[in-house]
């Protein structure tokens, strides 16, 4: 895999992790499972909330979330593994994390690297989503 989308990727996770351990704690749940039936009991599932004085805006979709903070919004689908990577979502990190290499990266060769990287071993695909080996 290009070197650079590889950086941009592990920066797309560290920031997923990073949301999803502030999410959790504003919502006292421990992982991601305990998420789950908040999520499919949630009528509401925009969710303001503050953790350390930060204010954020969580959303709360079908397969994953997606958390602002008022200058970047994640958006991250996970299942039973754990947070995988869409390329889609990946693509809109990179354009509001790094829009001058957006260009560079679009969506579309995103998914043609990961394609690539499932051939050498680098990751996995399971439905939708791409992990790191």
């Amino acid at each position: 895999m290009d070197e650079i989308l590889k950086q941009l990727t592990i920066e797309y996770l560290e920031a997923v992790e990073d949301r999803c351990s502030l999410l959790f704690q504003a919502l006292n749940v421990k992982n991601k499972f305990e998420l789950g039936p908040i999520m499919r009991q949630c009528q509401e599932p925009r969710k303001e909330f503050f953790v350390n004085g930060k204010r954020y805006e969580a959303y709360l979709h079908g397969r994953g979330c997606n958390v602002f903070d008022g200058q970047i919004n994640i958006d991250w689908d996970f299942d039973a593994v754990g947070y995988g990577i869409n390329p889609h979502l990946l693509s809109y990190y990179i354009e509001q994390s790094a829009p001058e290499l957006h260009k560079l990266y679009p969506e579309a060769r995103i998914k043609d690297e990961f394609e690539k990287a499932l051939t050498t071993g680098e990751l996995v695909k399971r439905c939708f989503l791409y992990y790191y080996v």
